[in-house]
């Protein structure tokens, strides 16, 4: 099993004097690859927060093959530490957890039964993306679940509350028509029990 972790771009905001887009918030996303790193599971934002920037990450150097430590800064701007502007020259907070993914969990009935049930709350990338302007998001929850899936644009606004209800244990798909809303990139955000992940797609018309 082989474990990757990397600090990238959740939200930026276009700067028009450098004509950049500057982070507003930067995530920790994990992946997992159980055959030697042929084929990877999609990427998943585990610190989902807003307006962080979470930075520095690290992978323990011991791990299973379900569950890896892992750890990151977060800076604190309002609290300078040198003279210069690099991140590491402020006061920085450690954050120490673990991720956890058993992908290798699922598994059919003796009967061979298709609808195989997860073994826990998993959020899979919207397909088609880019899309034009229907897609399908799939989901799937390891028992009946209260299910919010919330749409918010790359500014971290929210657009709009796509599903809030409970939801039996399964595999489940939400088709998102998108006909009212601009070309552009937004992020969809499902909590299931308190714990939430997020996708990235592209509204492309």
């Amino acid at each position: 099993v082989l474990w990757f972790a990397a600090a990238n771009m959740s939200s930026a905001a276009y700067n028009v004097d450098s004509t950049l887009y500057e982070p507003r918030d930067i995530d920790i996303f994990m992946a997992k690859s159980v055959n030697l790193g042929l084929d990877w599971t999609e990427p998943e934002n585990v610190t989902n927060t807003t307006g962080l920037k979470e930075v520095g990450v690290h992978l323990a150097n011991i791990g299973n093959d379900y569950e890896v430590g892992v750890y990151c800064q977060v800076p604190n701007f309002a609290v300078p530490t040198a003279g210069t502007a690099q991140m590491e020259d402020y006061l920085n907070y450690v954050y120490v957890g673990k991720y956890e993914n058993d992908l290798e969990h699922l598994s059919a009935d003796q009967n061979d039964d298709k609808e195989v049930l997860p073994s826990r709350f998993a959020l899979k990338q919207n397909y088609p993306n880019p899309f034009n302007p229907v897609t399908k998001i799939s989901y799937s929850i390891e028992r009946s679940s209260n299910v919010a899936l919330k749409l918010y644009d790359v500014r971290g606004g929210l657009v709009e509350t796509l599903l809030s209800k409970r939801v039996n244990a399964g595999n489940h798909d939400y088709t998102l028509d998108a006909s009212n809303l601009p070309s552009g990139v937004y992020f969809y955000t499902m909590t299931v029990d308190n714990v939430s992940k997020t996708k990235k797609l592209i509204l492309m018309k």
